[in-house]
């Protein structure tokens, strides 16, 4: 799958120095990232950050703040709720982080450390990276401000227990029987 944000470091670029990167998308990257997400909108999208290099060239460390817009439905009201996105992501690239004791030979396994994502092959896609950062970054249940789903079920005139048999009934035909 190639990504929506064309945007790839080539690992011989990435030397002993960190390289930094200035991601602008597109009107045509934008309008790709709506699709994608089923957005309303998307507004821009701009990320900056460093990359590093890790354990003498064999790692890497992305730091990079993402800013974006994105403009989704009401999950209550239908109506556009735009939410502004300012945030920082980081991620690191490598081998797994493992760790041999001297004195026993076993390896030591530290339950908070997270592993790194393996080491692209060719070139570090920056541009995917910031997509999957903004699509975690994305409210998945957006709510206008207010909405409120028995307020808004009313107003439409829709009874939301209508048709909903009462799950004691069965109960209490037994205990009419008795």
């Amino acid at each position: 799958m190639t990504s929506t944000l064309q945007f790839v470091v080539p690992l011989k670029e990435l030397t002993a120095e960190p390289v930094a990167f200035d991601l602008q998308a597109t009107a045509a990257e934008r309008e790709e990232l709506r699709r994608r997400f089923d957005l309303v909108a998307r507004k821009n999208l701009a990320a900056e950050g460093t990359i590093y290099p890790l354990q003498g060239g064999t790692g890497l460390r992305v730091e990079g703040h993402l800013k974006a817009e994105a403009t989704q439905n009401c999950v209550v009201t239908l109506e556009p709720v735009v939410q502004k996105i300012d945030e920082d992501f980081a991620l690191e690239f490598g081998a797994t982080g493992e760790v041999i004791e001297a004195a026993s030979g076993e390896m030591v396994i530290v339950a908070d450390q997270e592993q790194p994502e393996p080491m692209p092959e060719n070139g570090l896609d920056v541009g995917g990276l910031v997509a999957e950062h903004l699509a975690l970054a994305i409210d998945p249940y957006p709510r206008k401000e207010g909405a409120d789903l028995r307020q808004h079920l009313d107003r439409l005139g829709i009874d939301a227990q209508a048709g909903k048999p009462n799950p004691f009934a069965a109960l209490e035909a037994l205990k009419t029987k008795g």
